[in-house]
């Protein structure tokens, strides 16, 4: 990072754990706690960046969702997340757009005393037990499934399920 009398240049990445991508502002704060030491020094800061910042780029995976309806993609539908990499570039940040400079204690109190760390944490939270319950959901009706085709099979008295062409 390189400090300017006007503002901070700043280079490096972070991976956001939300909608960064689609939004129209980013945060960005210390995301470990900052012990007052040397090499804090240069972090305690917090940012407010304009997503069309120049030389701010989001490199971001290829969506799982195709456009099809729930039936047809049951999982992208309802469970993907734009997972990305947002990249500084030697991005410049205005002085109005930072918080916090050089004051570790203000960082690390921004988390408890604001309740951001406990309304991020439920988020993550209420994201991961959804996902939980459906996944193992997934993994039953599955083993229905397959059970389902064994007993037709048996009971066809066919040895083996015949597959189309290309598939196994």
């Amino acid at each position: 990072m390189e400090e300017r009398s006007d503002g901070v240049i700043i280079n490096g990445a972070r991976m956001p754990a939300t909608i960064a991508p689609i939004s129209d502002e980013l945060l960005v704060f210390p995301s470990t706690v900052l012990r007052g030491t040397p090499e804090d020094a240069a972090h305690p800061f917090a940012l407010a960046v304009p997503n069309d910042t120049p030389r701010l780029r989001y490199l971001c995976r290829t969506g799982l969702h195709n456009g099809g309806n729930t039936h047809d993609e049951p999982l992208a539908v309802r469970f993907d997340e734009i997972d990305a990499v947002v990249a500084f570039d030697d991005v410049f940040m205005p002085n109005e757009r930072i918080f916090l400079p050089g004051h570790a204690e203000l960082c690390n109190a921004w988390w408890v005393d604001t309740g951001a760390g406990a309304l991020m944490t439920r988020q993550v939270v209420t994201r991961t037990v959804a996902k939980s319950a459906f996944f193992p959901g997934l993994a039953s009706e599955i083993g229905k499934a397959l059970v389902v085709a064994a007993e037709a099979q048996a009971a066809l008295g066919v040895d083996r399920v015949l597959l189309p062409a290309g598939t196994r």
